[in-house]
């Protein structure tokens, strides 16, 4: 599986990557906590990113 750091993430959504790690915590989008850091799965991302891009147009 590939995986993606919330900035990276972040990048490819057009978004903060505050908003990644608040999703992964709420469980809204599928990811891993490995120590201190969290690591998004790549296909959740591409689910997710409908989603995000409705949070950006709203901000």
């Amino acid at each position: 599986m590939n995986y993606l750091t919330p900035q990276a993430a972040a990048k490819q959504l057009n978004v903060h990557p505050k908003t990644i790690i608040r999703a992964a915590k709420r469980g809204e989008l599928q990811s891993v906590k490995i120590g201190r850091t969290w690591r998004v799965l790549l296909p959740a991302l591409n689910t997710f990113a409908p989603v995000a891009a409705l949070v950006a147009r709203d901000i």
